[in-house]
């Protein structure tokens, strides 16, 4: 699957998220996670791994690995990068932000 590219439209006032192969069809929505499950949704995507690059304002880009398998979309959590566990200098516990998971869904 390619690369989905969100960006907030100030004249739209809202998220726009597009497949980077097809700048053409465009989902929006109040956030930008919102804009992209409503791509993947209006496009009948298969399950899968993809790409996100969410375009922030003032020039810089986030990069986030993600899984589609619908009707979730999962991030992986950024507290635990993915692992479940939170580790500590003296203790190994799991994540509190993903309940062990390792993915927080969106």
């Amino acid at each position: 699957m390619p690369p989905i590219i969100a960006r907030y439209s100030d004249t739209a006032r809202q998220w726009q998220a597009w497949f980077d192969s097809n700048p053409c069809v465009t989902y929006g929505g109040e956030f930008s996670m919102q804009a992209v499950r409503r791509l993947l949704d209006g496009h009948n995507a298969q399950a899968g791994k993809i790409e996100l690059r969410i375009e922030q304002p003032g020039g810089s880009t986030l990069v986030q690995a993600a899984t589609w398998q619908p009707p979730d979309l999962l991030l992986r959590c950024e507290h635990c990068n993915g692992t479940g566990e939170y580790v500590g200098l003296a203790t190994v516990e799991r994540c509190q932000r993903c309940a062990g998971r390792g993915w927080l869904t969106v």
